[in-house]
């Protein structure tokens, strides 16, 4: 009789410390904290001692595009010079960190999944519908029949700066500033009258056409109408703007 009233209260002291851990538990509260991109998740025990922290994984929007990051590039030779002017067979250095007046648009392609896939740009396609305005915003093509002229107008975009690099004397002399109509135009006037430049040397018609700053961000090309698509494609892709 002894042993079954031992064994009962036994068993009433396992149920009531089941019992109250049971409560413990269910009397634990979380408290959420946004932070960052993620959400901190705080677990509190109703003494208020935090005992348990965990970071969730941020939830991205896959029709969101993400800016930042490196990208690789190859070239299929070495780098031989750094001027634009010196295009004397090799690379330019200048196509691996400028950008020219237009370019191709990436988005045109497969851009990781959010382009069009108008093209696979596995050449250099020069298909004016691909192209896109980098440095200039905007490219405007004109044709006067009455003087036999054509113009390109440029608008230069607002915004685009020159590398500051601490350890560059070049890059310190423009201290990082944006990149102006005045640039454009003398960049481009290089390129049709100094002899070692690969458009003045290849294009001879090119070497007559007025450059010239007609606003505070545009830039006018005049040039025979004959040569109004060759300049187009010679200024927009073989020119990149420097100070």
């Amino acid at each position: 009789m002894l042993k079954k009233i031992v064994w009962l209260l036994v068993s009433c002291i396992m149920v009531l410390s089941l019992l109250i851990a049971s409560c413990e538990t269910a009397e634990e509260k979380k408290v959420e904290e946004e932070e960052g991109p993620g959400t901190v998740v705080i677990t509190e025990t109703e003494t208020g001692g935090a005992v348990e922290e965990e970071e969730e994984a941020e939830v991205l929007d896959p029709n969101i595009p993400r800016y930042g990051g490196s990208i690789t590039l190859a070239t299929p030779g070495d780098i031989r010079f750094f001027d634009p002017m010196d295009w004397v067979g090799g690379n330019p250095s200048l196509d691996l960190t400028n950008q020219r007046l237009w370019d191709g648009d990436w988005a045109k392609g497969t851009a990781g999944g959010y382009g069009t896939g108008e093209t696979d740009w596995a050449s250099s396609y020069d298909v004016r519908a691909h192209k896109r305005g980098y440095v200039a915003e905007t490219i405007t093509f004109e044709v006067d029949n009455a003087s036999g002229e054509g113009h390109i107008i440029y608008k230069i975009r607002d915004g685009v700066g020159f590398a500051l690099n601490s350890d560059s004397p070049a890059s310190l002399l423009v201290g990082g500033r944006d990149i102006t109509a005045d640039d454009v135009v003398y960049s481009l006037t290089r390129c049709t009258t100094d002899p070692k430049a690969n458009i003045f040397r290849s294009n001879p018609a090119l070497r007559g056409a007025v450059i010239e700053k007609t606003a505070t961000d545009e830039v006018t090309v005049t040039v025979p109408i004959a040569n109004l698509l060759e300049a187009g494609k010679r200024f927009g892709d073989s020119t990149f703007p420097v100070a």
